[in-house]
């Protein structure tokens, strides 16, 4: 019959030698996997926040320009193509490019 002594210690080196690592490597890629899904939640977040703003901005021109020209149409037709101008390059400070 083995001995005891010989039964604990091939289990502590089975455990030690085998099941930790196993019980590491699992821990870690999960880890891994965890950071790579937040890191790739805070890029789309990011990315998102910015297609937002893109479209503020847009909006903000739009509504900037819809202004000139409403308010050129009134002032006369030369204004207006004037203003229809300067609305299709963005422009609402009136310089010329």
């Amino acid at each position: 019959m083995p001995d005891t002594t010989l039964i604990v210690s091939l289990a502590g080196i089975g455990a030690s030698g085998v099941v930790g690592p196993a019980a590491t490597g699992w821990a870690t890629r999960r880890a891994t996997r965890q950071q790579f899904e937040r890191e790739l939640a805070r890029e789309r977040h990011d990315d998102l926040a910015g297609l937002i703003d893109e479209a503020a901005r847009l909006l903000s021109y739009g509504a900037t320009n819809l202004r000139l020209i409403a308010s050129a149409k009134s002032a006369g037709p030369s204004d207006a193509a004037r203003a229809s101008g300067m609305a299709g390059l963005g422009l609402s400070d009136g310089a010329e490019t």
